[in-house]
C-alpha cells in the first residue's frame, strides 16, 4: 500500500512539475501558459539534466505510456488465455533525486515570483495601477 501511494506521489509531481513546460498535444496551451524561462538562469548542470529527465519520464512514462516503457509481449497460449511477460515501467526505480526535485521546484517559484513584481514595477511606471 506505502508502495503505491509513493509511486502515485511521484507521478502527480512529476506531471505538475512538467505542466508549465509542455503543451497538450494539438500544440495549444491549455489551462496554464508555457513557462518562458531560460534554464541555465535558474537550475546548475545537475538539475538542467534532471529537468530533461523528469520531462522525459512525463512525456514517455507517465503521461503518454509509449511502449518501451511498458513493453509486454504474449509468451505462450494456454488454452482459451494467454501468458504475457514483461517489466512494467515503475517511476520508482528511476532513482529521482526528490529532494533535488523540490529545490527547483522553489527555485522555480521564486523565479516567476521575481518576474511577477519585476512586470508590476514596468506596469506602474507605465501608469498602471493594480
Amino acid at each position: 500500500k506505502f508502495n503505491i501511494i509513493n509511486k502515485a506521489l511521484l507521478s502527480m509531481a512529476i506531471i505538475g512539475y512538467s505542466r508549465p513546460f509542455v503543451k497538450s498535444s494539438d500544440g495549444v496551451e491549455k489551462g496554464q501558459s508555457v513557462l518562458n524561462v531560460r534554464l541555465r538562469d535558474i537550475f546548475d548542470d545537475f538539475e538542467i539534466v534532471l529537468h530533461k529527465k523528469i520531462i522525459s519520464y512525463r512525456h514517455q512514462a507517465i503521461a503518454h505510456s509509449d511502449y518501451e516503457n511498458r513493453a509486454l509481449k504474449i509468451i505462450k497460449s494456454e488454452g482459451n488465455g494467454f501468458v504475457i511477460g514483461g517489466m512494467l515501467f515503475d517511476i520508482q526505480s528511476e532513482l529521482i533525486d526528490v529532494e533535488k526535485l523540490i529545490s527547483m521546484c522553489k527555485k522555480l517559484i521564486k523565479h516567476c515570483v521575481e518576474r511577477m513584481f519585476e512586470v508590476n514595477r514596468k506596469l506602474q511606471s507605465l501608469g498602471f495601477e493594480p
